[in-house]
């Protein structure tokens, strides 16, 4: 889909270094571009949120999703923020202590996991990812608004 083709490219025109080979990032973009060739409509989302985590990875701005960025504690029962500014998560306790952050649903937490990815019909703008490129870009993504207008018009 050109649709997601385009926000790959956007953000690694936004993010990553110019005038610097980097054949991991290729290979990448090279692998994106195909599977988004093959697949169907039903696992966009999927696919997307997948490519996502990885080229968050890839580049170096995978959010500490394990524990507490500020603490350390692993207590899976918690309520979580991500705080873009630490690169994390950070527990309810924390955050109450004047940590900043975005409350994350558990499915938020579960797709920074790679636990759990979205199906389709749960087409909603901007997901927790969309937040990490726009704030590690340091711009609003215009392809984001492209893409889900695409896959909103089933």
């Amino acid at each position: 889909m050109t649709a997601a083709a385009s926000f790959f490219l956007e953000v690694i025109s936004v993010m990553a270094y110019e005038n610097q080979q980097d054949q991991e990032l290729w290979d990448f973009l090279i692998q994106t571009y195909e599977t988004l060739n093959t697949i169907g409509r039903d696992e966009m989302l999927g696919l997307l949120r997948q490519r996502q985590l990885a080229l968050l990875s890839l580049m170096g701005y995978a959010p500490q999703v394990q524990r507490c960025t500020l603490c350390g504690t692993r207590d899976t029962q918690q309520q979580w923020t991500l705080s873009l500014e630490l690169g994390g998560i950070v527990c309810r306790n924390c955050f109450l202590r004047g940590a900043r952050g975005i409350a994350l649903a558990h499915a938020d937490l579960q797709i920074l996991n790679g636990d759990s990815l979205p199906k389709e019909g749960h087409v909603h703008n901007h997901s927790v990812l969309d937040a990490i490129f726009e704030y590690t870009a340091g711009t609003r993504l215009n392809s984001l608004s492209l893409l889900y207008s695409t896959l909103s018009r089933a």
